[in-house]
C-alpha cells in the first residue's frame, strides 16, 4: 500500500511537471507572439511615417522621392512574409487554445496589425499613383519650357521679311526656310506628347488643371501661328523666286535677241557665188534658230503676264 502512494504521488509530481512545462511552452509561445507583434507594429508605424513624410503632389526633386518610394515598396515587399508569418502564428494561438485569458487581446492584436498593414499598403499605392502623376507633370512643365524656347528662337528666325536680291540669294534664303520648315514639322510629335501628358494630368484631376490648361494651349498657339507664319514665308520666297528667274530668263533671251540682231544687221551680203551661197546656209540656220527658240520667248512672256 504504501508502494502504491508513492507511486501515485509520483505520477501525480510528473502530471504536474507536464502540465508546468506545457503552460511554459505555452507562455513562452505568447510571449515571442508579443515580441514579434510588438516589432512588427513598430515597423509598420516607422514605414508609415515614412509613406506620409513629403507630399507627392510637389514635384520638387520628385526624382529623389521616387528612388525613395521605390526602396520604400522593395522593403514592404520584402516583409510582406514577416507579416504574413506573425498573423498566422497568432491565429494559431488562438486556434490551439494557448492564449488563456488573453485571447481577447491576442485577437484585438491581430486585428490591428492587419489593419495597419493594409493601411500602409494602401496608403503605398496611392502614393505610387500620386508620384507617377508628379512625374507626368515634371515632364509636361519640362516639354512646355523646352518647345516654348524653341518657339521663340524659330519666330526670331521667321521675323526678317528679307527674301534676296536676286536669284542665288533667294535659293539660298529657300533651302534655309525648307530647313526651318523640316523643323516645324519634326516638332509635331513632341507637340503632340506634351498635349497627351496634358490630358493625362487634366483627367487625374490631382494638380492644377486651368493652369495646365493654360499652359497647353498657349503652346499650341503659338505653334500654329508659327506653322502659318512659315507657310506665308515659304510663299513669299517662291513668289520671289518666279520673279528673279523671270527677270534672269529675261535677260539671257535680251541677251540672245542682241546677238541675233547684230547677224540679221549684217551688210555683208557676199562678194562672190560661194560667198553668198555661204551666207545662205548661215541664214537658213538663223531661222532654224530663231524657229526653235520661240517657245522660250512665248515661255518668258506668259512668265511675265502672270507676273502683273
Amino acid at each position: 500500500e504504501k508502494c502504491n502512494q508513492v507511486l501515485e504521488r509520483w505520477m501525480r509530481l510528473k502530471d504536474a511537471m507536464i502540465d508546468m512545462r506545457s503552460k511554459l511552452n505555452e507562455s513562452q509561445t505568447l510571449q515571442q507572439f508579443s515580441r514579434d507583434a510588438d516589432e512588427v507594429e513598430s515597423w509598420i508605424q516607422e514605414k508609415q511615417a515614412t509613406a506620409l513624410s513629403t507630399s507627392p503632389r510637389d514635384a520638387t526633386n520628385i526624382q529623389a522621392k521616387n528612388q525613395r518610394h521605390q526602396a520604400l515598396e522593395a522593403e514592404l515587399k520584402a516583409n510582406e512574409e514577416r507579416i504574413r508569418a506573425v498573423l498566422e502564428s497568432g491565429k494559431k494561438l488562438i486556434d490551439s487554445k494557448q492564449c488563456g485569458d488573453t485571447e481577447n487581446a491576442v485577437l484585438e492584436r491581430l486585428n490591428t496589425i492587419d489593419n495597419q498593414y493594409n493601411n500602409l499598403t494602401t496608403v503605398t499605392k496611392e502614393k505610387s499613383f500620386v508620384l507617377k502623376e508628379a512625374t507626368q507633370l515634371r515632364s509636361f512643365n519640362a516639354a512646355v519650357k523646352d518647345i516654348d524656347f524653341w518657339l521663340g528662337e524659330v519666330e526670331s528666325l521667321l521675323k526678317p521679311e528679307e527674301t534676296g536680291g536676286d536669284l542665288a540669294s533667294v535659293q539660298h534664303h529657300i533651302k534655309q526656310h525648307q530647313l526651318i520648315e523640316t523643323d516645324i514639322k519634326a516638332h509635331e510629335d513632341r507637340i503632340r506628347d506634351m498635349n497627351n501628358l496634358a490630358d493625362s494630368l487634366i483627367q487625374s484631376g490631382q494638380f492644377d488643371s486651368d493652369s495646365i490648361q493654360g499652359k497647353r494651349q498657349s503652346i499650341n498657339e503659338r505653334y500654329e501661328r508659327l506653322a502659318n507664319l512659315a507657310k506665308y514665308r515659304r510663299n513669299r520666297l517662291n513668289e520671289a523666286s518666279t520673279l528673279h528667274q523671270f527677270f534672269r530668263d529675261m535677260v539671257d533671251e535680251e541677251s540672245w535677241i542682241k546677238e541675233k540682231k547684230l547677224l540679221v544687221a549684217s551688210d555683208d551680203y557676199g562678194r562672190d557665188l560661194a560667198g553668198v551661197q555661204n551666207l545662205r546656209k548661215k541664214h537658213k540656220r538663223l531661222d532654224a534658230d530663231l524657229a526653235g527658240h520661240g517657245p522660250a520667248i512665248k515661255a518668258v512672256q506668259d512668265a511675265g503676264q502672270r507676273l502683273m
